[in-house]
């Protein structure tokens, strides 16, 4: 489905810019939510083909974080970041949380929702071992704009030679 379809009809489109800086206000909501300080890598983003796509085709924006959290905190943070994006109008496509074989004294989990008013995706996963959480945050589909090209006018001189 294109973009544009699944844009609310009166938003007006946003540039790569807007789309970085939304992607960055979920995030920071759900790292709000978790009460997890950021880990020394900081942020990431990319521009990234959207599936299916080739390169010169339409993007994706891209944003990760890994929150520092205590292996026994998991279970309580996934509850609450659901919760929340509930609330908020998000879709949970996946949620999976539990006793982790490998580490018995904590739970791990993976979360997977969509934005009802944006199309954004949010996936939240532990990491192995379960120390931090990752979270990503996926912007819908979008063109980029054609890079900027001076405009020639046209008049006596207009495709001269010499």
């Amino acid at each position: 489905m294109p973009a544009e379809s699944r844009r609310p009809q009166n938003e007006p489109l946003l540039t790569p810019r807007a789309l970085i800086e939304r992607a960055e206000r979920h995030a920071r909501d759900v790292i709000d939510w978790i009460g997890a300080p950021i880990t020394e890598s900081g942020a990431s983003t990319e521009m990234m083909p959207c599936k299916g796509a080739t390169a010169s085709g339409p993007k994706s924006v891209f944003r990760a974080y890994n929150v520092r959290i205590p292996t026994q905190r998991h279970q309580a943070a996934f509850e609450r970041v659901r919760d929340e994006l509930t609330t908020r109008g998000f879709r949970i496509t996946k949620y999976d949380v539990g006793p982790s074989v490998a580490e018995q004294a904590g739970t791990t989990g993976r979360l997977n929702a969509i934005s009802g008013r944006d199309g954004y995706h949010l996936l939240l996963s532990s990491t192995w071992p379960a120390k931090e959480i990752t979270i990503w945050v996926l912007s819908p589909c979008f063109l980029a704009a054609p890079t900027a090209v001076s405009r020639i006018t046209a008049g006596p001189s207009a495709n001269r030679t010499s």
